[in-house]
């Protein structure tokens, strides 16, 4: 379906596929997800008057998902949270001195809103948030005290959101010609503002959609060595859009651990790739 984008206002520009569940314009480049658009156009405010919604039109067919739907809530920063670089107590070293272990820049790293909670649920853990175009969506943790889970993230009843349909720094799509593709938060932040995270070693649907929609023009793929198939299998997906390369990391290593200055050299070390190679490389990492 196709008509007036709800932001802009331009005639014939917003395009609705219901059976993907994508939206967007192709004027202004908005794309929310439908649901939200919904909500947002009849200003209701959850997703249960939504569905109601739409339950009451006689001339279509509506089916109640499968799975459980949660309402949207605002997301906010967990309780205790303070910036890195604030605080002087033993807990505020603690976490500035692990960061500066990983080779990080408090300086830095306070520019990006990472922080670290002092008190409550997330206490002894580092606070990675997750915006888009200045709006906390969505955040991930690390822990820096021998107490507790290695990682602690939010629940999808909390944020309305999983890690399937969130990308770390996603903004850097519409800004850079060429961004790096790691796994965590981590590692984007050492190769810098051009890297972006999937928080995992498979792509999303969603995050896949997101990067071939994007202006990107060249894309580098960094996943961790016992990755390297799923790297592969990605570059299949992006390689007929987007110019590809994928990068063979080190055993054990990742881009946090090599660094950045060693691991750019690897990066132009890799040649660009076409879709034969990448088919024949996943072939034998298969068979390997």
């Amino acid at each position: 379906m196709k008509g007036t984008c709800p932001s802009c206002g331009k005639h014939d520009k917003f395009g609705i596929n219901i059976s993907q569940a994508r939206t967007n314009c192709f004027y202004c480049e908005e794309h929310p997800n439908p649901i939200e658009l919904i909500l947002q156009v009849e200003g209701f405010s959850t997703h249960k008057e939504v569905y109601n919604h739409l339950n009451t039109f006689e001339d279509a067919d509506y089916l109640q998902p499968a799975i459980e739907i949660y309402d949207y809530k605002i997301p906010k920063l967990p309780e205790g949270f303070r910036l890195i670089s604030l605080g002087k107590s033993s807990i505020s070293d603690l976490a500035r001195g692990y960061l500066k272990g990983r080779g990080f820049k408090i300086s830095e790293l306070e520019l990006k809103g990472v922080g670290y909670c002092s008190r409550g649920e997330y206490m002894g853990y580092i606070i990675f948030p997750f915006y888009q175009r200045g709006r906390l969506i969505y955040y991930t943790t690390r822990r820096f005290i021998q107490v507790g889970s290695k990682f602690k993230n939010p629940k999808i009843e909390d944020f309305g959101i999983g890690k399937s349909s969130i990308i770390y720094n996603i903004d850097a799509l519409g800004i850079y010609r060429k961004i790096r593709i790691v796994e965590s938060v981590t590692n984007a932040l050492t190769l810098g503002n051009n890297a972006i995270a999937i928080d995992g070693k498979i792509v999303s649907k969603w995050q896949l959609s997101a990067i071939l929609r994007s202006p990107v023009e060249l894309v580098e793929i960094i996943l961790d060595r016992d990755a390297y198939k799923a790297a592969l299998k990605m570059g299949m997906d992006i390689v007929n859009e987007k110019r590809v390369r994928v990068v063979l990391m080190p055993d054990e290593q990742d881009v946090n651990d090599v660094g950045r200055k060693k691991t750019k050299r690897i990066i132009k070390a890799t040649q660009w790739v076409d879709y034969k190679s990448l088919y024949k490389g996943y072939i034998n990492a298969e068979t390997a």
